[in-house]
């Protein structure tokens, strides 16, 4: 099996995660629901890298509560695992892309990517070796720019996205 560490300071140093090629600006929103490995370490860290604001998804949370946060927090791609606690992470996540028109980016992590998802190792070994990376543009302190979206529940019990700063 690839790593995707391995190719991690390619893709990362970049600025790209495959988002960036495809007319991602600032800001946009990448849901992400993995296992804490180190692949999708790699994938928030690239993320963050590309200007993006990474939103990582609770393991706990089915395809409803994945697709009430997606569409809530606006995002335009997602990052998931292959597998947790006998649930296909992947198989979910082609399932609320098919229901999801937003998003139009679905990535796989692990070894085992499902058929309907862009597996980033491949994407990542695709961009061109001369890439450069992408502008990001910040205020005048960019540790106060969002960087990840927390979640607690709205009084109604819908996913309720919280912007957090790397000051945070």
């Amino acid at each position: 099996r690839k790593e995707l560490g391995s190719r991690s300071s390619r893709g990362a140093g970049r600025g790209c995660l495959g988002c960036g090629g495809a007319g991602r600006g600032d800001d946009s929103v990448i849901g992400l629901q993995s296992a804490n490995t180190v692949d999708a370490v790699i994938a928030l860290l690239a993320s963050l890298r590309a200007g993006l604001v990474v939103a990582p998804m609770p393991l706990h949370w089915r395809q409803k509560n994945v697709l009430e946060a997606l569409n809530r927090a606006g995002a335009r791609a997602l990052i998931a695992g292959d597998s947790f606690g006998g649930r296909s992470l992947g198989h979910e996540a082609r399932d609320a892309a098919a229901e999801l028109f937003a998003l139009r980016f679905v990535f796989g992590l692990g070894k085992d990517v499902v058929d309907g998802l862009m597996e980033l190792g491949n994407v990542l070994d695709e961009l061109p070796e001369d890439l450069e990376d992408a502008p990001v543009r910040r205020g005048a302190n960019a540790a106060d720019h969002v960087a990840t979206l927390t979640w607690t529940r709205s009084t109604s019990g819908e996913p309720l996205p919280i912007a957090r700063s790397h000051n945070q």
